[in-house]
């Protein structure tokens, strides 16, 4: 290619000699001169067409460059005029170079990916170096691993879009970024990762409205302890994960302005950060992690503050969810503190706020919650109709900073930060998990229970919020079951069933002297009247019968006695039918599940 060159540059020579002799003409001379040109366009064309590059104005191609100058006595590498990386590469490696330069005029090429990648100077000065047109400067200064200090504030960065590892494995104490424009970038990938001697860093003019990649950012930073990153943008980041994992000397950090809304991978993000003690993550938005698909959601947030020790005592940990299925229905949260699983932790925790459809609920006395297990539990109460209401919980330091809330449950587990640091479920969200579970899948009687109470809860809410859910059909074997509940007080004895977030059962009577088997009723108010009640009855135990006496005459009732009036009833709608048949079908799904 070289050779080309020169016998194009020979021939243009060679005209101009034959131009100079014998003709006197200006106007020929022109004319001449001319035709010559022409003829070299056309040379020209022909050999830029060769290898389909455009060998006049693609200064990033190999044959237009100017050769770099090596002084052997002074270590000084000098760039010039128009740079190409694969002449820098040849002295990658080389312990006699000791500073890089450059002279005015110096023009980098737009990718200059991995320019002085391995390259052992101790100081490479890009004061005149032109730069604006560079859009890539990915690896451009990975692995120099003599290098003290580096300034790149004179740089014009305007055009650059990828900065991916551009310091990685760098050796440098100090860098100074004070005037890098990165708001064409987007993709941070690595840039530190491995400044193990950087001991501060101030990011404070980054403009990162544009990244999407950030991940591994600050990986391995061993001994940085100042980390200036509050004015990030990170509305439009994707990836995090390993950002911060192994910054072992960070004692704090601030991302409580981080905008998290569309990242989908939180892998390990601050793990190893061992000496990290306070950060705040109560704003993180994890929900297009969690709600990706269940094979692949643990692995997005897993082991997010896995090994950071100091954080522990700030750290409780959601075990799983349950549904309860006694005298009251509600969503528990099995929670358990980090010495659960280390031993000698000193827990911070005083005290867990559970909010829900019916208001907050306060608990400051952990000791009714305390299981034989070592775990906790905690019960918001809930009706049939709040289905699909969500529930939270979350926990609070004696000085009421909320502590890092982490799930621990089948799909998402060790020290994966749950969405915006409180544990957030909802009746139906529970039955969807479940579905997924092998259990419901394997086991005949867990899969008619837990199908049972969504579809009581359907019904529920049909009848009470004229909703339009899918209600299951009742099976003739149930209609035949049905009569054996038919009440045997007449019409002067009412009957209803309560469902609340505890299930009772009510009696109405004008009689004086009621007793409800074998003992004496209390009063109880209701918007209907007087009546007399059996309160908190557990779910499985709503086929029970009961003996009524009511001024000496005896009857016998069950819960399910108030289903066969409905059902036998005129005057009871189609979706107070449904709701009374769920009820019915509910409560011998919960009969048969704890008998198992």
């Amino acid at each position: 290619m070289k050779n080309r060159t020169s016998k194009k540059i020979a021939a243009a020579v060679m005209a101009v000699v034959l131009i100079g002799g014998g003709i006197s003409a200006p106007a020929v001379s022109k004319a001449l001169l001319g035709n010559v040109l022409a003829a070299n366009d056309e040379e020209k064309n022909a050999y830029d067409n060769v290898d389909g590059y455009d060998h006049i104005n693609d200064y990033d191609h190999i044959d237009r460059f100017d050769l770099s100058v090596f002084d052997e006595e002074t270590g000084v590498l000098t760039l010039n005029g128009r740079v190409n990386r694969e002449d820098i590469w040849k002295y990658r490696g080389n312990n006699s170079v000791k500073k890089v330069v450059c002279e005015k005029g110096t023009v980098f090429p737009s990718n200059s990916s991995a320019t002085f990648s391995f390259i052992k100077a101790e100081v490479i000065d890009l004061t005149n170096a032109d730069t604006s047109n560079v859009t890539d400067m990915s690896y451009m200064f990975d692995n120099c691993s003599n290098l003290k200090s580096l300034d790149l504030s004179m740089l014009n960065t305007s055009k650059v879009t990828n900065i991916r590892c551009m310091f990685m494995g760098n050796s440098m104490t100090s860098v100074n970024l004070k005037n890098f424009d990165t708001s064409s970038v987007t993709n941070m990938y690595g840039v530190f990762w491995e400044c193990k001697n950087l001991t501060s860093l101030d990011l404070s003019g980054f403009d990162t409205s544009k990244v999407r990649d950030m991940s591994y950012m600050f990986e391995s930073c061993l001994n940085l302890t100042s980390l200036e990153i509050r004015n990030f943008n990170t509305s439009n980041v994707e990836n995090m994960q390993f950002m911060f994992k192994n910054c072992s000397s960070l004692t704090s950090l601030d991302v409580s302005s981080f905008d998290t809304s569309n990242v989908i991978n939180f892998h390990r993000m601050f793990s190893d950060c061992k000496k990290l003690n306070s950060i705040d993550v109560t704003g993180f938005d994890m929900s297009k992690a969690l709600n990706a698909e269940k094979n692949n959601r643990a692995d997005r947030v897993f082991g997010m503050f896995d090994e950071c020790e100091a954080l522990y005592p700030n750290i409780m940990h959601v075990f799983g969810q349950s549904v309860t299925l006694d005298g009251s229905l509600g969503m528990n949260f099995i929670i358990c503190t980090t010495s659960y699983y280390h031993g000698q932790v000193t827990d911070n925790v005083a005290k867990a706020i559970l909010s829900g459809p019916n208001g907050d609920i306060v608990i400051t006395d952990f000791s009714a919650a305390k299981q034989p297990d070592g775990k906790y539990k905690f019960t918001y109460p809930l009706n049939a109709t709040q289905a699909s209401s969500d529930v939270t919980i979350k926990f609070y330091d004696k000085d009421d900073k909320q502590l890092i809330l982490c799930r621990m449950d089948g799909s998402v587990n060790y020290y994966s930060l749950s969405s915006f640091s409180k544990a957030e479920t909802s009746l139906n969200n529970y039955f969807k998990d479940v579905k997924e579970d092998s259990t419901y899948k394997s086991d005949p009687v867990t899969t008619i229970m837990v199908n049972s109470l969504e579809n009581y809860c359907n019904a529920a809410e049909n009848y009470f919020k004229n909703t339009t859910n899918k209600v299951n059909a009742v099976s003739d074997e149930f209609a035949i079951i049905l009569n054996s509940y038919a009440p045997t007080f007449g019409s002067d004895v009412k009957i209803s069933l309560v469902l609340d977030s505890e299930n009772a059962v009510r009696i109405y009577t004008n009689g004086s002297d009621v007793k409800i088997d074998g003992k004496k009723a209390a009063i109880c108010k209701s918007k209907y009247g007087k009546c007399y009640e059996i309160a908190n009855i557990p779910a499985h135990r709503l086929t029970e019968t009961h003996k009524l006496t009511v001024d000496g005459k005896e009857y016998t009732f069950s819960p399910m006695s108030y289903v066969y009036r409905v059902i036998n009833s005129d005057s009871s709608s189609k979706k107070l039918k449904d709701a009374a048949w769920s009820v019915f079908m509910y409560a011998f799904a919960a009969n048969e599940y704890m008998l198992k």
